[in-house]
């Protein structure tokens, strides 16, 4: 999906200056997702620059896309700290933040999560392993036939 390369090659200046690397990975055919690439970019984009902030210098983040049915997952991962468990769902609230030692008002994530909720989507976090925080964005694909018998002639 080019808003998936797109939201990296934006972020790419904040990360090296942090020294961590975004390995993209994407899979599946471009599909057309109900919602303009400037909402959906701004949903990622926080997610991603929030994994950039939390990764310990010198490490990787991971961003994945991938069609699932009839959803695109996209899911960034970074190496961080994590989250305790008991905040996974709160840091998708407004004003809510963990580290107050970050700079940043606390609606990154919640914005996140009401562009995918007015398109049917969702956010989810989980805590990985083996350390970090895993963040998976679901968005419903529309097929190329609905969407070409939905265009006015």
């Amino acid at each position: 999906m080019p808003v998936i390369e797109k939201v990296v090659d934006n972020a790419q200046l904040e990360a090296d200056h942090k020294n961590v690397t975004i390995k993209l990975g994407v899979s599946g055919d471009n599909v057309f997702v109900p919602v303009n690439d400037l909402l959906l970019g701004s949903a990622i984009e926080n997610v991603l620059r929030n994994a950039i902030q939390a990764a310990p210098n010198g490490s990787q983040v991971r961003v994945a896309g991938r069609i699932n049915g009839n959803n695109v997952e996209i899911r960034i991962a970074d190496t961080g700290p994590g989250v305790p468990d008991d905040a996974l769902k709160k840091i998708f609230e407004p004003f809510v933040r963990l580290d107050t030692n970050r700079s940043g008002s606390g609606i990154g994530l919640a914005i996140t999560a009401r562009v995918l909720e007015r398109i049917g989507g969702s956010v989810a976090a989980e805590n990985a392993n083996d350390g970090g925080l895993t963040v998976t964005l679901t968005i419903p694909v529309v097929a190329e036939a609905s969407v070409a018998t939905a265009r006015p002639d």
